[in-house]
């Protein structure tokens, strides 16, 4: 097991690591969509959902990946009705059509994504 971390990559805003590699596969830890230089949360779910995504993908980058390797998300959002516009923005993400990963549900949150 190996952690890796960069000065490129988000800062962790707890104790445990962004990105773990163990045997080939990268584990990373979730990430929120907090601009992490203004803290703020962007206001759309579109935004929140593009924000995410760009974390994990320099996460990747610094780690020596790529989105093209990614095995499997988890997606928590507060409202399943926002499922469709997360759904887009990740299949614009990686370049297919659908969502792979695992949706779940948590209420309340203070964050759509």
């Amino acid at each position: 097991m190996h952690v890796i971390t960069t000065p490129s990559m988000p800062k962790a805003n707890g104790h445990y690591s962004q990105c773990i590699a163990h045997y080939g596969i990268l584990y990373l830890s979730g990430q929120l969509p907090i601009d992490p230089i203004s803290k703020n949360i962007p206001a759309t779910i579109e935004e929140q959902t593009d924000l995410t995504l760009q974390k994990i993908e320099v996460i990747l980058k610094e780690a020596g990946s790529s989105k093209n390797n990614i095995l499997q998300t988890r997606v928590y959002i507060a409202d399943v009705a926002l499922w469709a516009q997360v759904n887009d923005r990740y299949a614009l993400f990686l370049e297919t059509i659908s969502l792979q990963g695992v949706l779940s549900q948590c209420l309340p949150c203070i964050m759509d994504v």
